[in-house]
């Protein structure tokens, strides 16, 4: 019984770390939002629309822990990136999930002009002519309201 809960607890503190890390729980409410706006669209569309969104979303955080992980390492060392190798595998991850959800939006012909915006402002958030967005206190607030 100990050992059983013992793999219990472990697996739950490395899907918390997971989630945590990742920022997969604001991903979700991110993806509720979405639909609660889209005055609860049923539609198959709507939800493919949805997970595209949502995975534009999810790759904003993922590039977004891979540039951070100096920052990280000093501010939070629990959810920093222990290995450098780790960034650029992150980074292109994060490039294929923003790739991904564009093509689907194409293929289906909906709403390209806004998950391109969203995609850019994904990957623009830490660079944008040489200014690092997220370093200045009041443009940051603002970038983040108008991403979300």
């Amino acid at each position: 019984m100990i050992k059983g809960q013992y793999l219990v607890d472990k697996t739950k503190s490395i899907l918390l770390n997971v989630v945590l890390k990742y920022r997969i729980h604001i991903t979700l409410l991110y993806s509720i939002s979405l639909y609660l706006i889209s005055q609860k669209n049923s539609s198959v569309i709507n939800f493919v629309a949805i997970f595209c969104f949502a995975l534009c979303h999810s790759a904003f955080h993922l590039y977004n822990r891979a540039c951070d992980r100096d920052a990280d390492l000093i501010s939070n060392p629990k959810e920093a990136l222990n290995n450098i190798s780790e960034v650029p595998k992150l980074k292109n991850i994060s490039y294929g999930m923003a790739i991904i959800a564009i093509l689907i939006m194409v293929l289906m012909n909906k709403a390209i002009v806004l998950i391109l915006i969203t995609a850019g402002m994904a990957f623009l958030y830490n660079n944008i002519f040489g200014i690092n967005v997220k370093r200045v206190f009041f443009l940051k607030n603002f970038y983040m309201a108008l991403f979300y």
